[in-house]
């Protein structure tokens, strides 16, 4: 029985591992859509070839390979800092009303129920990824060694610092 509770845990924690970033990276597109004027890619998965969703100028790419990696591209150059800086902030709060939402749902639910478990495993996961994203970090992309990521902490840290 404990087997089967894990792996329901591990299934949801995967499965909101994949919606978390998608939420996440949605939060980072959706702020650089509404304040600039530029097309947004929004990319969840190292896929070679995404399934591809657009709406207006906004473009969501989503990959079952590497998909614990995401990122939010437009061109940075031409806007202010502090659009740069609300952008890089929408990402982590997307992900803490994530989170808050698995914890609504899971708090009237019987402990270790299936239903509990399954909101558990959501709720770590997005954990993770507010996690991963509040910390100072400096990641290599996968599909470009030579290219650095930061966290968006240490995003805003460099961006208040200029």
């Amino acid at each position: 029985m404990i087997v089967l509770q894990f792996l329901v845990f591990a299934a949801s924690f995967i499965g909101g591992l994949f919606i978390g970033l998608v939420v996440h990276e949605l939060g980072h597109a959706i702020a650089a859509v509404a304040l600039t004027k530029q097309k947004v890619i929004a990319q969840v998965g190292t896929s070679k070839r995404p399934f591809r969703i657009g709406v207006g100028r906004l473009s969501l790419r989503l990959g079952i390979s590497g998909f614990r990696y995401g990122w939010t591209e437009y061109d940075r150059s031409g806007e202010s800092r502090g659009t740069q800086v609300f952008v890089a902030l929408c990402g982590p709060l997307a992900t803490i009303l994530l989170a808050g939402f698995g914890s609504v749902w899971v708090y009237d639910l019987p402990a270790f129920s299936w239903p509990w478990l399954m909101g558990l495993g959501f709720i770590v996961a997005n954990l993770r990824i507010l996690v991963t994203s509040l910390l100072p970090l400096k990641m290599r992309n996968p599909l470009n060694v030579d290219e650095e990521w930061l966290s968006d902490s240490l995003d805003i840290w460099r961006l208040l610092k200029k």
